[in-house]
């Protein structure tokens, strides 16, 4: 009986190191996704940028030549609404990073509420909620902390208290 009860705690010991082995395989997939993702947006600035010091060189010339030539205008305008464009691009692309890394945050700290009493079971989970309309977001309050969260991600949350309660 001793050595079945022995190896129990063992097993749950392996199954967690196999879970978070396979977590961490799993992130450095991702992370060398974004890796590769990051190298080929390198290449392409890179590539962008050469072709607009070549155009910048030659209207640089052109100008010093004296030669005003409506072409070289158009090509100024090209320039400069090529980067407009990629700046409300970078623009767009960073809000979207923002976002995505304030509801991982949001997600990770729902994750680590949940896993409150699997570590402690002495913990008791304290949910009180407060909504924010106009923000979009939700407050939780979990031991005296305050998380926000958006509503979208925290309707799991929400369903899964609500269901404990009752």
């Amino acid at each position: 009986m001793a050595t079945i009860n022995a190896t129990k705690p063992r097993r749950v010991s392996i199954k967690a190191s196999r879970d978070v082995a396979m977590a961490t395989a799993a992130k450095a997939k991702l992370l060398l996704r974004e890796l590769k993702t990051v190298k080929a947006d390198l290449a392409f600035a890179k590539q962008r940028c050469s072709h607009l010091e070549e155009e910048n060189k030659r209207l640089r010339d052109n100008l010093e030549k004296g030669s005003n030539n409506p072409a070289d205008d158009d090509l100024i305008r090209l320039q400069l609404e090529t980067l407009l464009a990629e700046k409300a691009r970078l623009v767009h692309e960073n809000s979207i990073y923002a976002r995505e890394l304030r509801e991982n945050r949001f997600l990770r700290e729902i994750v680590e509420y949940h896993q409150l009493p699997e570590v402690n079971p002495s913990i008791t989970r304290t949910l009180s909620l407060a909504s924010f309309a106009a923000s979009n977001l939700l407050v939780i309050r979990i031991l005296d902390k305050e998380l926000l969260c958006p509503l979208k991600e925290c309707a799991v949350v929400i369903q899964h208290a609500t269901e404990e309660s009752s």
